[in-house]
């Protein structure tokens, strides 16, 4: 390993001499620069990328593909939980600053490290707390940066301080995360210092009386895991990164579209949604589109018969039915939007083939006649297709690259776009 020193703050010539005197240090001749008025910055980026190795030069000691962080795993909870002790204890080593003091960490800060033989990238955070008392734009900087880092984590921690009761802080981060539809693992903090105190009615405190107490609490995460933990004894270190690792296979599982039907099949069998006016709840296709998290899509034909109390009924039985018992799942419930007969006809004629008198096949135009239309197309609108519209629907086969939108990310807007491009085929 070589040290090179830098002496900083050499703002013109007249401070060269001063500079001088870091190789008394035993280091070599020191590299001058100035980080505020950039005086001798060129010749200090020149004389760095000098000293770096040439890349055949490196040692291999892993697979590049070992160099990417397995999961990126995302700390967040209100000041001082102890997030950075806790991923300290992860890492085996003080990669970030503990402190008694609230507000240390002001940034999002990426740790990668080794863990069981795999690799994640730990993002700690800085911690939030109420806005009314944010009394710097630093803090409202740094609660932004932690809301980003929670963006782009595959599965988030929410550290609990078990000497504290939960706060609305507590609730307002596990509705951030319900809100961004993370797999979150609810970590529980400090558990040596609460091991063995009594409760209220002078009995000894349990992990299951706690449990309950997080799950009483916090609403918005009602099948998060919760793990209890001490970074001061190394405990439940493991178990916390098994349960995120189990969590980040479940998002990234695609159930297929048979199973979904069979599975919605059942649902509306036991309990359909209800109606005052007696209109029958029919879901006409589904289909999961997205991993990370689960997006499921349901085209119905009439919306507002799933919404509200039915929506959380399919997410609870989702929830049992496939295998994503501990993360969110989103469910997209869209209306079916038909195509009139009047634009099928319209559209002209296709290329087809039809038979001769000798009963061979040759390519024709076939013109779109609508009486064959009403007959042979489902999903039309009844006063365009009569007895055609109680048909079978034609359902567009979906897929993700159908909702996403140039960056990757899906936007729910497309199921539209994807829905027409489709009847346009």
């Amino acid at each position: 390993m070589r040290v090179q020193v830098v002496a900083n703050k050499v703002d013109a010539d007249n401070w060269e001499p001063f500079a001088a005197d870091a190789s008394n240090l035993g280091f070599g001749e020191p590299w001058l620069v100035s980080a505020k008025t950039n005086f001798h910055r060129r010749h200090f980026v020149e004389k760095l990328y000098g000293s770096l190795p040439l890349p055949e030069s490196l040692p291999v000691r892993v697979a590049p593909e070992q160099l990417l962080p397995e999961m990126k795993l995302a700390l967040v909870g209100r000041r001082n939980a102890g997030k950075s002790s806790f991923l300290n204890a992860l890492a085996g080593q003080p990669r970030c600053i503990v402190s008694e003091i609230a507000g240390t960490t002001r940034d999002a800060i990426d740790v990668r490290f080794g863990f069981g033989g795999r690799s994640l990238l730990a993002i700690d955070t800085a911690g939030v707390r109420k806005r009314t008392k944010m009394d710097s734009r630093v803090e409202v900087w740094a609660f932004e940066r932690a809301k980003s880092a929670v963006k782009r984590a595959d599965v988030c921690l929410l550290l609990l301080d078990a000497t504290q009761k939960i706060s609305g802080v507590d609730k307002r981060l596990g509705k951030l995360l319900s809100d961004e539809c993370k797999p979150v693992v609810v970590v529980v903090t400090k558990w040596d210092l609460v091991e063995g105190r009594k409760n209220t009615k002078g009995l000894p405190v349990t992990v299951a009386d706690y449990q309950t107490y997080i799950e009483d609490q916090l609403k918005a995460l009602p099948v998060a895991p919760i793990v209890f933990t001490s970074s001061v004894e190394r405990r439940g270190l493991k178990e916390t990164v098994d349960v995120a690792f189990d969590l980040f296979r479940q998002a990234s599982l695609r159930v297929t579209t048979g199973k979904l039907n069979d599975v919605v099949r059942g649902i509306l069998q036991k309990r359909g949604p209800s109606s005052k006016l007696g209109t029958k709840a029919k879901v006409l296709y589904v289909s999961q589109v997205k991993t990370q998290p689960p997006t499921i899509v349901m085209v119905v034909n009439k919306p507002e018969l799933f919404e509200g109390e039915y929506t959380r009924y399919m997410l609870n039985r989702f929830h049992e039915e496939l295998p994503f018992t501990e993360i969110p799942i989103r469910l997209i419930i869209r209306e079916r939007n038909r195509v009139s007969l009047r634009d099928l006809a319209s559209r002209g004629p296709r290329p087809g083939f039809v038979t001769d008198e000798q009963g061979n096949l040759e390519e024709a135009e076939l013109e779109a006649d609508p009486a064959e239309l009403a007959e042979a197309v489902g999903g039309l609108d009844e006063a365009d297709a009569g007895a055609g519209a109680g048909a079978e629907p034609y359902n567009p086969a979906l897929s993700e690259e159908d909702f996403t939108d140039d960056d990757g990310e899906f936007d729910p807007s497309l199921l539209d776009d994807a829905e027409d491009e489709d009847d346009e085929g």
